[in-house]
C-alpha cells in the first residue's frame, strides 16, 4: 500500500496468553532480501528510506544503494564541521535532496540525493532526537518534553516557527512506547502499549488506528 492508504489497511493480529507473534509469511506472500555492497564499514542501520528506486541508509553515516544492493555513495565523515557527522539520528528524502538528523549536534544536513554531495545545513530548535522534512514542515520528535508533547512540526520557511503539536496532553504519553518510522509524506507510530498506531503528515494526524 501507498503511504496515503496507511488508514485503509487492516490486518487483525489476535495475540495469545503466551503472546506468540506472527511471522513474516503470515503477513505476506513472499520475502526477498537485497545484499547491501559496500567496502566501508556501516556500523549499526538505524532507518532505512525508499525513495524513487534508491535505498536510503542512516547508519555510521549516509549510504545510497540501488534495488540490487549496490552502493551508490557513502557518507561517513565524523566530526563538527558543517558537512560532518557526530550522530545521525533520522533521514527522509524529497525533492531530489536527503534530509539527515544529527541528534548530537541539532543540525539538520542536506545532501544531494544522486551523487551524496553536501547542499546544506542548518541548526533544529531544541533537543530532538529525530527530525524529518516532508516538503511542507519540519516534523521533530522531542526526547524529553517537559510541556509532555512529544511531537512538534515547524514551518519550512522557518524552522524556528512552531506550527503544530500532537500529543500534548499528559495522558497520552503512554501511547508514545513504542517504534516510529517515515513514509514518503510522513510519520507511521506504533504504540506498544495501547495496541494502536497512528501517522502524522504535519498538517493533520490519522489518530489511533486500532491494532487487535
Amino acid at each position: 500500500k501507498r503511504a496515503g492508504d496507511v488508514a485503509e489497511f487492516k490486518y487483525e493480529i489476535v495475540l495469545s496468553d503466551t503472546l506468540d507473534e506472527p511471522s513474516w509469511y503470515d503477513l505476506f506472500e513472499s520475502v526477498s532480501y537485497i545484499h547491501l555492497k559496500t567496502d566501508i564499514p556501516m556500523g549499526q542501520i538505524d532507518q532505512i528510506v525508499v525513495r524513487d528506486g534508491l535505498m536510503y541508509v542512516i547508519a555510521d553515516g549516509l549510504f545510497c544503494f540501488d534495488m540490487e544492493g549496490n552502493c551508490k555513495f557513502g557518507n561517513i565523515n565524523k566530526g563538527r564541521a558543517r558537512n560532518e557527522f557526530l550522530k545521525p539520528s533520522s533521514l527522509s528524502v524529497f525533492d531530489g535532496k536527503v534530509f539527515v538528523y544529527d541528534m548530537f549536534k541539532n543540525q539538520m544536513l542536506v545532501f544531494d540525493a544522486q551523487s551524496g554531495s553536501y547542499i546544506d545545513s542548518f541548526d533544529v530548535p531544541g533537543y530532538m532526537s529525530h527530525s524529518w522534512f516532508n516538503g511542507a514542515s519540519y516534523i521533530c520528535k522531542d526526547m524529553d518534553p517537559e510541556d509532555g508533547c512529544f511531537f512538534k512540526c515547524y514551518s519550512k520557511d522557518d524552522i524556528n516557527n512552531l506550527t503544530s503539536e500532537f500529543f500534548a496532553r499528559k495522558e497520552d504519553v503512554g501511547v508514545m512506547v513504542g517504534s516510529t518510522s517515515w513514509a514518503n509524506d510522513g510519520l507511521l507510530c506504533l504504540s506498544y502499549l495501547k495496541n494502536c498506531a497512528w501517522k502524522i503528515n504535519g498538517t493533520d494526524t490519522v489518530p489511533y488506528i486500532k491494532v487487535t
